[in-house]
């Protein structure tokens, strides 16, 4: 009995000795992660220690955000990574102030991409790439203030509107001006403006040109000249009120011939 005893206590010791220590499993996971509008996401995998270009797992996007996912057993912890737009340049993105064309995990998050949502075709994770401060970004250009143009359509019953526009008689420029029962226009030009012969038209509800008359012009686009209003009128020379829609303005307008 005793001899019993001791072997088994042997045994169990012998196993205990056998038995290979519990060990945590490891983690060299390498995931690029991307999100965008309408929960759309995909996260595409990397493995460690070379350059590795890749598309995004099943969709292209749009996305705007992007997260790097660096596993604890990873011997780089501060690899980078980079996303590529449709026309193969680097995205810019953001995080806590830092603004790069390659981003790192550093338990911080995702960074955002500077440009808002977009087209990724390429993620590259290269063990050579390092932090650094991407190209500064365009200055918005400032715009060049134009002189004022205003078109000014009255009406029956004390109805007038003045419609601005911006563009300063340099390019053609369409605002919207719904007005009923109108029979009168008058262009008013600032002295500044280059193009003092510049002309607009009124468009009806259907979208054509209405006629005007002013003195004995009779046209279908209408100047400024300081001559006060033009006045509405059909095929047949009457005075009407019309239903408008729009004013174009276009340097491209010339004055009907006689």
């Amino acid at each position: 009995m005793q001899y019993s005893t001791i072997f088994l206590s042997a045994l169990f010791a012998t196993s205990a000795l056998a038995r290979p220590a519990r060990r945590s499993a490891s983690d060299n996971s390498i995931r690029v992660q991307l999100s965008g509008p309408g929960e759309l996401a995909t996260q595409t995998a990397f493995e460690e220690g070379w350059r590795q270009v890749k598309r995004p797992q099943g969709s292209s996007g749009p996305y705007d955000t992007v997260a790097l996912e660096v596993g604890k057993d990873v011997k780089q912890q501060g690899l980078r990574c980079q996303v590529r737009n449709e026309h193969n340049e680097p995205i810019v993105v953001l995080r806590n102030g830092n603004r790069d064309i390659t981003f790192a995990d550093g338990d911080a998050g995702s960074w955002t991409f500077e440009s808002g949502a977009q087209e990724v075709v390429a993620i590259i994770c290269d063990p050579t790439f390092v932090k650094g401060v991407a190209p500064p970004a365009a200055p918005a250009p400032t715009p060049i203030a134009q002189p004022p143009i205003n078109v000014r359509i009255s009406g029956l019953s004390e109805f007038a509107r003045n419609i601005a526009f911006k563009e300063g008689g340099l390019v053609r420029e369409i605002q919207p001006a719904g007005g009923a029962d109108v029979n009168t226009f008058e262009l008013t030009l600032d002295p500044a403006v280059k193009k003092q012969d510049l002309r607009c038209q009124v468009l009806d509800k259907a979208g054509y040109p209405i006629i005007g008359k002013r003195g004995a012009n009779v046209d279908v686009t209408f100047a400024d000249g300081g001559n006060g209003p033009w006045t509405f009128i059909n095929k047949k020379g009457e005075h009407i009120t019309v239903d408008t829609s729009a004013v174009i303005c276009d340097p491209a307008f010339v004055k009907a011939s006689a």
